[in-house]
């Protein structure tokens, strides 16, 4: 199993102009309104990485205060050090693995990552995000308590209701399925008692098919 390595470094996340602070906020899919490359109010590393030069949607960051230019310039150093740690976290110390960058992010990685190799950059690799999203499951959860001697039947509420729920999301309903049933004792109850935490997923539904779904 890879190791996976996670941090708050995108192309949404905020910078704090008093403190210097780069996140955890976001302005997530939001950034299109509230970054300063696109008339908001909001400074980000998008708007650190156009400061830097970077052609991002044909744009220009606009005129900026001093203030403001020197945290963006510090918020994208700040960056590129936590994505040069994690990925010497990962190689173990070998400077000659190829980093493949892919997603909308991908203009915050320099070309000269310090500890890493080539920087490989696909065609097309800005949408690999969304392709990922296009092909995940929807899913929902549900949660029930009932007595352990209907055990079955509060596993079955809990399954009826994580169904639904991830239909509601967008799954096929004929393809959807329950993919994971968690049973917690209950303590400090009169009678034996169980909590069910049911989880179900499927395939995204074409829009007719959910239309339809919806009709019936």
């Amino acid at each position: 199993m890879p190791d996976v390595v996670s941090l708050g470094v995108g192309g949404g996340t905020t910078v704090d102009v008093a403190t210097g602070a780069v996140g955890p906020g976001s302005v997530g899919y939001r950034i299109a309104s509230e970054a300063l490359l696109f008339g908001g109010a909001t400074p980000t590393l998008t708007d650190a990485a156009a400061l830097a030069g970077a052609s991002i949607a044909g744009r220009s960051l606009p005129a900026q205060p001093s203030a403001v230019r020197s945290a963006l310039r510090d918020a994208l150093e700040t960056a590129r050090t936590r994505l040069a740690d994690a990925v010497e976290r990962l190689s173990l110390g070998r400077a000659d693995l190829p980093l493949v960058v892919v997603g909308g992010g991908g203009f915050l990685v320099p070309d000269d990552l310090p500890g890493a190799g080539p920087i490989v950059r696909t065609e097309h690799g800005d949408v690999a995000n969304a392709v990922g999203a296009a092909i995940s499951l929807a899913g929902g959860r549900a949660d029930r308590i009932g007595v352990l001697d209907d055990r079955e039947a509060t596993i079955a509420q809990a399954s009826e209701a994580a169904i639904a729920k991830a239909i509601q999301a967008g799954a096929d309903p004929l393809e959807v399925a329950v993919v994971d049933v968690l049973e917690v004792p209950v303590t400090y109850t009169d009678r034996p008692t169980v909590k069910v935490s049911v989880k179900a997923a499927g395939p995204l539904a074409r829009l007719g098919e959910r239309a339809g779904a919806r009709s019936a």
